[in-house]
């Protein structure tokens, strides 16, 4: 059993910690923004590019709830969070995997399911699973983090502290380029937020005093740039050095949200009837969701490339996510079951 916190005070990556309904709205917009996000991409529709800041938002709330917890054992804090996502990412891959080779054309090479297996690539309608490679890097990263805010009292920590994100950054961009950096950077602001949440009740307002007048300033910049602008940058080393700002900007966006929409949640929400029974049966199934959902809405077996009308399209869209949602949800319950003891 893990020190510290009671595992069983705490939900894992899918549930967050027990009864901050807060965290648990902030994932239920991420999960529809998601969905709309790759809905939007198949019709080829701009805002896609805006919605997938569901992504970001889905780091951010990982790094702050694990911010708030103490880790004694960083090998068992990282046995039990690779069980528990790696469970319903393989049995999910499994499911996809069958899917396409029977109803598909679409030929899949050993090879790709190999490198998936390992986390280090994806297929036609399964790219959205590099999400998961990204997480689980970034849950090999929170021992270390926790270390480090061990010393958070220091008089230089700040500076210590924000050197040593660029100093993964650099090591993360040279030597492990199948992750984002900026991505990785996500986490640690919502790592910090959660450490910021323990020591400070005005929490809240000191980090969306940070993030959100920032986040406001670099995206008016970007739409200035790219969309009135229309900047097209043919210099390599430039187009690089756009694409980071442009992913800086999605962070800063993703981290805005998910404070806006916490407090959102507890200043309007909280207190409406039934709310509360949606959102905790979102926070049950709502990493399924995120596995399941893409290969019916993107790839080769897209239910929205079918001849049929836009409400039989969504019916059959909800029936089948929820069906392979729960399914894997199952599925991998019953693999944590036999693989996690007390």
């Amino acid at each position: 059993m893990t020190k510290g916190v009671d595992i069983k005070k705490m939900n894992d990556f899918r549930g967050g910690v027990r009864g901050d309904l807060g965290i648990s709205f902030c994932r239920y917009i991420a999960m529809n923004f998601i969905v709309a996000c790759h809905v939007l991409q198949y019709y080829g529709n701009e805002l896609a590019w805006w919605f997938n800041c569901g992504v970001q938002i889905f780091i951010c709330i990982s790094g702050f709830l694990y911010g708030q917890r103490g880790i004694d054992n960083g090998y068992s804090f990282i046995k039990r969070r690779f069980i528990k996502i790696l469970s319903s990412y393989y049995v999910c891959l499994l499911i996809d995997v069958v899917l396409l080779y029977i109803f598909s054309d679409q030929v899949v090479d050993i090879k790709d399911i190999i490198l998936m297996v390992f986390c280090k690539g994806t297929i036609a309608g399964l790219g959205h699973l590099w999400f998961v490679g990204t997480i689980l890097f970034c849950y090999l990263l929170t021992p270390i983090l926790s270390q480090v805010y061990e010393f958070q009292n220091r008089k230089n920590f700040k500076i210590e502290f924000f050197s040593f994100c660029v100093c993964l950054c650099i090591v993360v961009q040279i030597h492990l380029p199948q992750f984002n950096p900026i991505w990785i950077l996500c986490y640690i602001c919502g790592y910090s937020i959660g450490k910021l949440k323990l020591k400070d009740e005005k929490w809240l307002y000191k980090a969306s005093l940070l993030f959100v007048p920032t986040s406001i300033i670099f995206n008016i910049v970007k739409i200035y740039m790219k969309y009135i602008l229309k900047i097209t940058l043919k210099n390599d080393a430039l187009n690089s050095l756009y694409a980071r700002y442009g992913n800086l900007c999605h962070l800063l966006l993703g981290v805005s949200l998910f404070l806006i929409l916490y407090v959102i949640y507890k200043k309007f929400l909280q207190h409406i009837s039934g709310i509360d029974h949606i959102l905790k049966l979102s926070d049950k199934y709502s990493y399924d969701i995120y596995l399941a959902h893409h290969i019916y809405i993107l790839g080769p077996l897209s239910i929205l490339s079918l001849q049929i009308s836009a409400f039989s399209k969504i019916i059959i869209l909800i029936g089948l996510i929820s069906a392979q949602s729960i399914i894997v949800h199952k599925a991998s319950a019953l693999l944590n079951q036999l693989k996690i003891s007390d």
